[in-house]
């Protein structure tokens, strides 16, 4: 069956849908987890629908639920290219009636590391240009790029997650933040870690204030917001991934050598960024024994 066509059945159909929880039977997500989830998103989309649209908690609901399909294909390796995680960010300023909204990386899959920074496939790989928002709105963007360790550990690993500052050009600003992956984690499959959460910022280099996932307050000309998103999970055993993609993500600034070393047992100089096989070999077969004994 096509798996959009399920998508748009299970959207239309919530209440009745099984999707979110037959997930967790198919990937080994924690149950409670997957459900949590599930009820966390039927609340959200109450309190969208209490603002009277009606079109945005339809919308809403569908992007979780897509998450929970491609979750689904995961226990079928030959028929998912990719495994899928994504995470909604949205800030708004009513002022200028458009939001900037952005979906996470995906995850790993069975064959192919996560693409980075790429929003998942309900979106078509979205991404608003920078331009486009300095255009259009009182924005500045002073920051946009790659955040590196943010791809959770895996044989193949998830996709790294965006940083964006954006500072405010008006003299006063409603904003209103929809972020989700702030209390549940994008998940690793397979032996795969999770990625990192959602984290927002106020103001982080002068007044550090971490803001919850959802939040509405006003903000005054100068005002920085930084968004950081969740990292796509990874797939597989990350003492399984291949010593030269560490090297490569290592010496591409997309991984550090204090994290290589600590999820994927891959030892690098530092001052050369040349891999050591035998000490990566020797901390790998450590780390192989360690799992062991706690039953990893």
């Amino acid at each position: 069956a096509n798996p959009i066509s399920a998508w748009r059945w299970r959207q239309i159909n919530w209440k009745r849908s099984s999707g979110v929880r037959s997930s967790a039977r198919s990937t080994g997500i924690p149950r409670d987890t997957v459900e949590a989830e599930s009820t966390a998103c039927r609340t959200h989309g109450q309190a969208v629908s209490l603002q009277a649209d009606p079109e945005r908690h339809a919308e809403r609901v569908g992007y979780r639920l897509c998450e929970h399909e491609f979750a689904e294909l995961v226990r079928v390796e030959d028929s998912a290219d990719e495994r899928k995680d994504s995470v909604d960010a949205h800030c708004a300023l009513p002022a200028s009636r458009q939001g900037l909204h952005r979906r996470s990386p995906r995850g790993g899959g069975p064959q192919i590391d996560g693409a980075d920074g790429l929003s998942c496939p309900v979106l078509n790989m979205a991404n608003t240009p920078i331009e486009s928002i300095e255009s259009e709105q009182p924005l500045l963007i002073e920051r946009f790029g790659l955040y590196p360790d943010t791809a959770g550990p895996g044989k193949f690993r998830g996709g790294l997650s965006l940083i964006r500052d954006f500072r405010i050009l008006a003299d006063e600003a409603t904003f209103q933040l929809r972020t989700d992956r702030t209390d549940f984690l994008p998940w690793g499959v397979q032996g795969g870690k999770p990625g990192t959460p959602t984290r927002n910022y106020l103001n982080p280099d002068t007044d550090p204030q971490e803001l919850p996932g959802k939040y509405l307050t006003t903000l005054k000309k100068g005002d920085v917001y930084r968004v950081i998103q969740a990292g796509g999970g990874g797939y597989g055993d990350p003492l399984d991934r291949d010593v030269y993609a560490v090297l490569d993500d290592v010496q591409q600034e997309k991984l550090t050598l204090d994290h290589v070393r600590r999820e994927y047992g891959v030892v690098i100089d530092p001052g050369t960024l040349e891999l050591d096989l035998i000490a990566t070999e020797a901390l790998r077969g450590e780390m192989r024994v360690r799992e062991g004994e706690n039953g990893g």
